[in-house]
This record gives C-alpha cells, structure tokens and sequence, in this order.
C-alpha cells in the first residue's frame, strides 16, 4: 500500500476545504437567485477582472495576443465615437427646435399681416372691398384658432355700426349686402370655439336671413329683426329683451330658454318652433301664429296674446298669469286652462277693439 508524504496530505486536505468552500459559495449563489427570481441582472456587481500576468500572456497565441492588443487600442476610440453621436443627436434637435420656432414666428407675422389688411378692408367705402374683408377674417378664424374670438367680436361691431337705420327706406326693402355676409359668416362659424357669446346688441337687421344660422347664447337686445327670415335658425338661450321680431318668419326656430322679455313679435309666424323654457313676460304677440309651436315651461306672465293662433300648441305649465288672451283661437278657455298656469287676472273673451 502506497504510504502519502505529509506534503501530499496537506495539498489533498487543502484541495478538499477549497472544494467545499467553492460548493458552499455556488449552493448559497443559487439560493439566493431562486429566492429572487425577478432580480435584475445589472444591479448587481460586475466581478473585478484581474490583469493578465505575463506567464497567462505568454500561453496565448501570436493571433490571440494580437486580437487583445488591438481591442485595448480601440477602447478609447470606441467612447470618443460615442460622444460624438451624442452631440450629432443633440445638434440635429436644437435645429429641429430652431426651424419650429422659425416657422411658428413667420406664421404668426402672415397671420398678423392678413388680419390688419381685412381690418382695413372693412372701413372702405367700396362694397366689394369690405365683403372681401369679411370673407378673408372667416377664412383666417378657420386657420388661427387662437384668434377665432378676436375676429368675430370684430365682425359683431362692424355689424351694430354699420347696420341700416330704420328710418332708411332701404333698410325697408332689404338687407344691406355686407352686413347680410357677416352675419352669414358669424352664423356658420365653428361654435365650438367660442368664449362668450355673440354680441350685436341695437343693430338694425330688417329683412335679414338668418336660416339655419347659429346665433345660439347671444346678445341680441334691441335687435330689429322686423320681416326677418329665422326659419330653422338657432337662437337658444340667447337674449332678446326688448327685440323686434315682428312679422318675421321664425318656422321650426329655436329659442329654447331665450330671453324675450318685452319683445315686440307682433305677427311673427313661430309655426313648429322650440318656445319651451323662454322667458316672455309682458312679451307682445298679438296675432302671431304659434301653431304646433312648444310652449313647455314658458313664461308668458302679463304677456300679450291678443288673435294668437294657439292650434295645436303645447301649453303645458305655461305661465299666463295675468296674460292677454282675448281673441285667440285653436283652442279653448277650458283646454289653455287645463294646461297652462293662470289667475284671476288672465283675460279671456272676443278680441277687443284695434287701436287706429
């Protein structure tokens, strides 16, 4: 049997303890990754690589030893590369930043030029040269949506300061060319945009064409609308206080929740139109003609309903307190009572006398 040296016992001992402890260090390696198994890899320490000694070096190869000599020259290049597209990527975006700015300053200055041109084709004295005017600010509320609000207040004044006067005999006849194309145009704008209301407030607008235009939620008091075409227009909750409608033809309207206090709509034609929820106390409709026409929640206190032709209408909850109904025909006392809300003071019975 062959007898170990005490030197060959030592190495073999050690061999064993370096075994052991190399196993111990894997189990507790693995131990650790299975108990944290969503650990991200590059948390965790690179381990420190010694240098090559010069006997490792000598073991290597010519072709070896070359690969490694040239990847440790190339090292310093490969960062210097590395921040030079950096600064590429860095230089490419302050230019992009540059041109945006660039265009966003010329754009605004085109915007600017075109609005002060429109602005002065609106005060000269030729009509062509001021309808131009009203078409390019529509055509440039389109294109700035930022100053959507500034151009229609601008095209709301040029309409109360230029609109007819009523002692006009043409403002009899029809309505004046310009003011009908702004009209048009603040009636088609986009109302999306808007941030107060519309605001012609005096104007005198006889003989204007406001079909299927949206004045919806606008200042209209004082307005003459006298033979005026509404039919289908939108004039929701706007306000109407003290205005002249008379005669006008407002079929299919809208005026849920307007304001109409102490309006004149003496004759106007509200055939099917939306009246629910308006506010029209000591309102003067005499021979109007509201037949089908929704009265829903309306109220009428005090108001004038002499000849009105009430056939078919929706009178439910209606306030008449105090309101004028002589004369008024499609239905009957005991029907207009039945629905609507009156008093002691409401009138009923046969029309009495014209004035002269």
């Amino acid at each position: 049997m062959a007898t170990e040296t005490p030197d060959e016992a030592a190495s073999a001992v050690g061999s064993t303890a370096s075994h052991d402890v190399q196993t111990a260090a894997d189990q507790s390696l693995h131990k650790g990754s299975s108990q944290a198994p969503g650990r991200r890899r590059w948390f965790e320490r690179r381990p420190t690589v010694t240098p090559p000694t010069q006997a490792e070096l000598d073991t290597l190869s010519v072709k070896e030893r070359q690969e490694l000599y040239d990847a440790r020259r190339q090292r310093p290049w490969h960062a210097i590369t590395s921040i030079g597209v950096i600064a590429s990527v860095l230089f490419t975006a302050g230019g992009l930043v540059y041109t945006a700015r660039s265009f966003n300053s010329t754009q605004d200055g085109q915007i600017t030029d075109r609005y002060t041109k429109a602005v002065e084709q609106l005060g000269s004295d030729k009509l062509d040269i001021r309808i131009g005017g009203i078409y390019a600010l529509e055509r440039l509320a389109q294109d700035s949506v930022r100053d959507h609000q500034t151009i229609y207040d601008v095209l709301a004044a040029f309409i109360r300061e230029h609109s007819s006067d009523p002692q006009s005999s043409q403002a009899q006849v029809r309505m004046a060319t310009d003011i009908q194309a702004a009209i048009t145009s603040v009636g088609r704008r986009n109302i999306a945009l808007d941030r107060v209301g519309f605001d012609i407030s005096g104007a005198h607008l006889e003989h204007v064409d406001l079909i299927q235009k949206d004045l919806h939620n606008s200042n209209l008091t004082k307005v003459n609308m006298t033979n005026g075409l509404l039919t289908s227009a939108n004039l929701e909750h706007s306000f109407l206080y003290s205005a002249t409608l008379s005669n006008a033809q407002a079929i299919d309207a809208h005026l849920n929740g307007a304001e109409l206090t102490n309006a004149n709509l003496r004759g106007t034609n509200f055939t099917s139109a939306d009246l629910t929820h308006i506010t029209g106390r000591w309102a003067d409709f005499q021979y109007a003609n509201p037949t089908r026409a929704k009265l829903t929640d309306a109220d009428l206190g005090g108001a004038l309903l002499i000849e009105t032709d009430l056939s078919d209408a929706d009178l439910r909850r209606t306030n008449l307190s105090g309101a004028d109904l002589r004369g008024v025909r499609g239905l009957t006392e005991a029907q207009i009572r039945d629905m609507a809300y009156t008093n002691q003071e409401t009138l009923f019975g046969p029309s009495p006398p014209k004035m002269p």
